[in-house]
């Protein structure tokens, strides 16, 4: 598999012990590209990277894609996707409906500790995105990622 990623933008690197709320957090700009394989293959960022948004109300997360193309349609595609964690090993999930793209676009998702109604999604302590490349056709197809993510805490 060939892939190459390059980020544009400084990454800050937010723990726990940081102080978050109303600071943007910006994942920079992020190009993958690679090669479909007969297996599925995900790519996430660094653990260092991993947001906590536990101290937060809510997230309000805007992602913006330029480019996420794949040679051959579906199921050779990719999906871009945000994921929720309690504990930075811990399980990951999706967190909800309407938080996994396949084109490109600007889209913003309110995320919640605690949503009522069906105006949130739940979030656990940590988020993260991840690329999912889904199995495809034997490994014909080169598929492109060009994205970042701004993320904003609003305190409890």
């Amino acid at each position: 598999m060939v892939w190459q990623k390059r980020d544009v933008g400084p990454i800050r690197d937010v723990g726990r012990e940081e102080k978050t709320t109303g600071t943007p957090f910006v994942w920079g700009w992020v190009t993958l590209v690679g090669q479909g394989q007969a297996t599925a293959v995900t790519f996430l960022p660094h653990r260092r990277q991993f947001l906590w948004v536990g101290d937060a109300r809510r997230v309000v997360v805007q992602v913006e894609i330029k480019e996420l193309t794949a040679a051959n349609a579906p199921p050779n595609h990719v999906t871009l996707r945000l994921e929720t964690s309690a504990r930075e090993d811990g399980v990951w999930s999706p967190v909800g409906t309407g938080t996994s793209w396949t084109g490109p676009g600007t889209y913003t998702v309110y995320l919640d500790r605690n949503p009522s109604g069906t105006s949130g999604q739940r979030v656990s302590g940590y988020l993260r995105w991840a690329l999912v490349e889904h199995a495809g056709d034997g490994g014909s197809g080169t598929w492109t990622a060009c994205f970042r993510i701004v993320v904003i805490l609003e305190p409890v």
